[in-house]
């Protein structure tokens, strides 16, 4: 999701998501669009994630873990968070991802 020259970032459609979900209820948009930027979490390697909100950055296993809490947070069910729990419990205790990645190569 880009808007407004901001980046591609999950928070922009969340954010902007909202005037649309009331316009589609029926609601007023309410105010303008103004993104508030609530900082950035990346996962980058296992074990290993990169939180930065203000003065604050974290990495390495703590912010694999913030990392983790904050993406629980923005799953919108409670069934979704279970699942995401133990995908991820399953990854750590075998080492393996369960997805799997197809490439054509001509």
């Amino acid at each position: 999701m880009s808007l407004q020259k901001l980046g591609g970032l999950a928070e922009v459609a969340i954010q902007s998501g909202r005037q649309i979900a009331r316009l589609v209820a029926g609601r007023p948009a309410g105010p303008p669009f103004r993104y508030r930027d609530l900082g950035t979490a990346a996962y980058i390697t296992r074990g290993n994630a990169l939180v930065k909100a203000g003065p604050l950055r974290i990495s390495g296993w703590l912010g694999r873990f913030l990392w983790g809490v904050i993406h629980l947070a923005f799953l919108t069910r409670n069934r979704d968070r279970v699942a995401a729990v133990l995908t991820w419990m399953g990854t750590l205790a075998t080492g393996r991802r369960r997805e799997l990645v197809f490439l054509h190569q001509r």
